[in-house]
């Protein structure tokens, strides 16, 4: 599982952030002081409604939803499910279960849909009751990410057992219909039937671990081996799957692990345009944030020293142990980053009036 675990990703709405050379400020994790000290976290995945105060953590390896308020750094542990018990049944709070859940988005301001790795179902979180309820009791094998296009009233389902195809969910009907490769290999001509660009219903992906959803496009993070990560782009008004960047694109040698994603427009000292977007992207494996300029798919080091450690510092100087997710937060401008026991917060120098997690 810790390969297919690898390569989930979850992608944000794309903000204006200024960072020129990154700081990081551990805040959850080993040796940490104040009201936070005694908190543990599993290599969680994030989500941050925006206008709230409250920072929320996926994490499969518990089967738990817990919740930080970031301004009073008060930590509700079991927020929604049962840490160590698995199985898929509804509830409140955590007399809730959740199956290995993987993947999670915003249906609205206050409902999450989250999917399940293990039982295949699409679950529903209100986080004002904590209420869990199911939203689609089809089974979906082995379902890594979910995400949700409010404009459209749809959700999108990645997975990589079903020929490895996304999957589409009518939210007003809660209708299921596959969304890629429909099309037979030899209607659709491909030169390789195993990963293809082209329309959606010839488009083939390697193995789509997670997908995320920026604008009118979804970006997917796809490959079978630690050697072999592809980030696909699904344009949902023309229905085209195209290749945004290989895994020679990056500047590294050996195994990639790109466990999440965050779109974030700002200027880098590279580049002459203002506010252009970038991805940010988590190496679990290189232990470092990636940035890559979507214009012209320049990849370099944003943060971390691609060597594993719990250290504060700037740039590459920082080290991560296991970078697994990250996060931005508008109200104070900064990106928060998950690792396998801590989380850290990264600021711009140039950023006034700094708010401590």
């Amino acid at each position: 599982r810790m390969v297919m675990l690898l390569g989930l990703l979850v992608l944000a709405e794309a903000r204006f952030l200024l960072i020129p050379e990154p700081v990081s400020n551990t805040i959850i994790g080993p040796n940490v002081d104040g009201p936070l000290q005694s908190i543990t976290v599993d290599e969680p995945l994030m989500l941050h409604n925006e206008g709230s105060n409250f920072v929320y953590f996926l994490e499969e390896n518990n089967n738990v939803v817990n919740k930080l308020d970031f301004i009073s750094q008060t930590f509700t542990n079991e927020f929604a499910g049962k840490s160590g018990n698995s199985a898929s049944t509804d509830g409140i709070g955590s007399n809730a279960r959740f199956d290995s859940p993987t993947g999670w988005d915003w249906e609205n301001e206050n409902n999450m849909l989250i999917v399940e790795w293990t039982s295949g179902r699409i679950r529903r979180l209100n986080v004002l009751n904590r209420e869990v309820t199911t939203l689609l009791g089809i089974w979906i094998s082995e379902p890594t990410d979910i995400k949700v296009s409010r404009l459209r009233s749809v959700a999108y389902v990645s997975s990589i057992q079903e020929d490895d195809h996304i999957w589409r969910v009518n939210l007003t009907n809660n209708e299921l219909s596959q969304f890629t490769g429909q099309s037979s290999e030899a209607a659709c001509s491909q030169s390789n039937p195993t990963r293809a660009d082209g329309g959606a219903s010839c488009a083939r992906f390697l193995r789509p671990y997670a997908m995320a959803l920026y604008n009118n496009e979804i970006f997917i993070a796809d490959g079978r081996s630690s050697s072999d990560y592809h980030i696909r782009k699904i344009d949902l008004f023309e229905a085209e799957v195209t290749t945004v960047a290989v895994e020679n694109d990056f500047p590294y040698s050996g195994d990639y692990g790109f466990s999440d994603l965050q779109a974030v427009s700002f200027t880098d000292s590279t580049q002459e345009t203002e506010n252009a977007t970038h991805l940010m992207i988590v190496d679990h494996l290189q232990h470092l944030i990636w940035q890559l300029r979507l214009e012209d798919r320049n990849v370099t080091a944003f943060a971390g020293s691609g060597t594993s450690g719990n250290t504060d510092g700037i740039g590459t100087n920082i080290s991560f142990q296991g970078p697994w997710g990250i996060l931005y937060i508008p109200s104070s401008n900064d990106l928060v980053v998950s690792t396998e026991t801590s989380v850290v917060q990264i600021k711009s120098p140039t950023t006034s009036n700094p708010t401590t997690v």
